[in-house]
């Protein structure tokens, strides 16, 4: 039950980061995409991963 409660608090600021995405000035967007990136990785939910990850490639975030 512990793990199923964290992994609903986990969606949920999925969810609030990509409201927040939409709204957000321009030099706050690839840090919120790398708190994106990072809940994904945490929720195995590749396809939001490959998004994030894909979307920072041309950012000075690549390494």
């Amino acid at each position: 039950m512990f793990k199923l409660k964290n992994i609903g608090r986990y969606l949920d600021a999925i969810e609030v980061e990509e409201r927040t995405l939409e709204i957000a000035q321009k030099e706050h967007i690839n840090l919120l995409k790398i708190t994106l990136l990072k809940l994904a990785l945490i929720l195995e939910a590749g396809d939001r991963f490959n998004k994030y990850f894909i979307s920072l490639e041309q950012t000075e975030f690549r390494q």
